[in-house]
């Protein structure tokens, strides 16, 4: 592995400022947000990579002097601070983004083109090898906000990028994504498409003034029952990992990961026929694409996880169906807080998390698609009553919520031991998240692509990274132009769980094909990380 960019202007003063994080900075997850973008490349000679890897540390100097809190580091506030426990951002004139070259595989073995027509499956990710520690310590070293490294294969390369949950979620990723491309193709004489965005820099914001409502119930025991979604770990190894308590005979060590292409034609005719049940009555489906996606994707994964799993009933009983899926609150079509002027150029944390409950499983189970086409609209009830009850659960993030949860966040005496009641070894509790947009703005140029405007060019592919596979869920991956019509989902299940799933005549009505877990770069390594939730 060898170390690249120096830090950025050696010769002037080296100010360091410190920036507080907001509440909702403070409670994400405290690792690294870890992606892959998957690019071919004619040229992967070694005077070629280190055109490539140069090229890329030339756009990571500048996007770093332009944007430093890129540049910047996380760390706890420490002794002295108003919360020890807390997050703080450092930034300086002179701290650059750490870019690394990786050997990771032999160059002669690995074929980037057999990877792409196998669709780069998930596992070749799941590696223990690709993940960076974004681990804060009371004390310890400061830690990166960004990093980024190259893996060169036969035919291309990855670009590895790792933004910290800390300072960031999904949309920070798409920004830094964004912003990154644009700083590959600055200066190479070529044209890009008017995108018709704000090009004005502005002060962004770190923290926010938000106002935390009133309600009954300030002290946090009581702020903790009206959050139910929250839960306290029993050490302090948060915030946000799933509390997972000890619970006889469960296991949940043999998983694996898959991406079922979903057709759309396909996915929208079962919205179209939910437009006609009962509980969605009306000329248009009252339910979304993804409400739809998320209501069959829980039915159709717990039904192949209970029938493989050897819970007792009466274990299962004590705990209703629970659905949790990420939901950012200040997405401009929500506009939960439009007075409020520290919210304008906020960057950073902004996720919650809408909760479904189900009456039981076997309601739950009712939802699943039939393996031959339903008779009538009204045999989809069971399916549009699921779909319709987390449409209305999404609903219910209002300011309110939010302000709840902020005096909650602000309430807690260390923030790390605040946990997700999340626990996804039981087959009945799950997770659904979308990646959709991620890095569908980001045009990239590097020398190996060619002459011309050749040289522009979106990744193949992005792909999470993971050091093993974490706890059941799906997640839309990225849409890069991968295919007309398409939405690939990635799904993590038990093995035999996922063998169940495959063969269901339902599920696989709604998809065009499976990208199996075989991986052309040989045995991956399993290992821990702290990557269990992603947001």
């Amino acid at each position: 592995m060898s170390a690249s960019n120096p830090p950025l202007n050696r010769g002037t003063t080296t100010t360091t400022t410190t920036h507080p994080l907001s509440l909702w900075d403070q409670v994400a997850p405290r690792n690294y947000m870890s992606i892959v973008l998957c690019f071919s490349s004619a040229q992967t000679h070694p005077s070629a990579q280190l055109s490539v890897s140069n090229h890329l540390r030339t756009a990571l100097s500048r996007l770093a002097s332009r944007r430093r809190e890129f540049a910047g580091t996380l760390h706890l506030g420490g002794p002295g601070s108003t919360n020890p426990h807390h997050v703080l951002l450092s930034t300086s004139p002179a701290h650059h983004i750490p870019l690394h070259v990786v050997d990771l595989y032999d160059e002669s073995d690995t074929r980037y083109e057999g990877l792409r027509e196998e669709g780069f499956p998930a596992r070749v990710f799941v590696d223990r090898r690709l993940v960076v520690s974004g681990e804060l310590r009371p004390g310890g070293k400061r830690v990166p906000v960004v990093q980024i490294r190259f893996v060169f294969v036969r035919g291309g390369f990855f670009l590895l990028v790792y933004l910290h949950h800390a300072f960031g979620d999904g949309s920070c990723m798409d920004a830094l994504l964004k912003e990154l491309g644009d700083e590959t193709r600055l200066g190479a004489d070529l044209v890009v498409e008017d995108e018709q965005e704000e090009t004005e820099e502005v002060d962004r914001t770190f923290d926010i003034d938000l106002p935390t409502g009133e309600g009954g119930g300030n002290g946090f025991d009581q702020l903790l029952k009206q959050c139910p979604e929250y839960g306290l770990l029993p050490e302090p190894t948060g915030p946000t990992q799933p509390i997972l308590p000890p619970i006889e005979g469960i296991e949940c060590h043999d998983l694996e990961e898959k991406i079922f292409i979903i057709d759309k034609n396909r996915l929208d005719a079962v919205r179209q026929q939910l437009s006609n049940s009962t509980p969605c009555q009306g000329p248009q489906p009252t339910v979304s694409r993804y409400m739809t996606l998320a209501a069959l994707t829980w039915a159709h994964t717990t039904r192949a996880r209970l029938s493989t799993s050897c819970l007792s009933p009466s274990l299962l009983a004590h705990h209703q169906p629970t659905l949790f899926n990420s939901h950012d609150w200040l997405s401009p079509t929500k506009n939960l807080f439009p007075t409020n002027h520290s919210l304008r150029h906020y960057f950073g944390n902004s996720i919650s998390w809408a909760v479904t409950r189900f009456p039981s499983t076997a309601s739950l189970i009712s939802s699943c698609l039939p393996s031959s086409p339903p008779s009538s609209s009204s045999s989809l009830n069971p399916l549009a009553n699921l779909a319709t009850g987390i449409s209305n659960f999404n609903t219910t993030i209002s300011a309110p919520h939010i302000q709840t949860r902020t005096r909650l966040f602000s309430a807690i005496p260390d923030i790390r031991r605040l946990g997700l009641a999340l626990d996804a070894r039981l087959p009945h509790y799950f997770s659904f998240n979308t990646w959709l947009h991620l890095g569908s703005r980001a045009t990239f140029l590097f020398p190996s692509y060619g002459e011309g405007d050749d040289r522009q060019k979106k990744p193949d592919a992005i792909r999470r990274v993971q050091g093993n596979c974490g706890l059941p869920s799906a997640l839309i991956l990225p849409d890069v132009g991968t295919g007309e019509g398409e939405i690939w989902l990635l799904i993590t299940l038990e093995r035999e769980a996922m063998g169940v799933l495959e063969g269901d005549g339902g599920w696989m009505g709604i998809c065009r094909e499976v990208i199996g877990s075989a991986s052309v770069l040989g045995e991956t390594v399993g290992g821990d990380d702290d990557a269990a939730i992603f947001i």
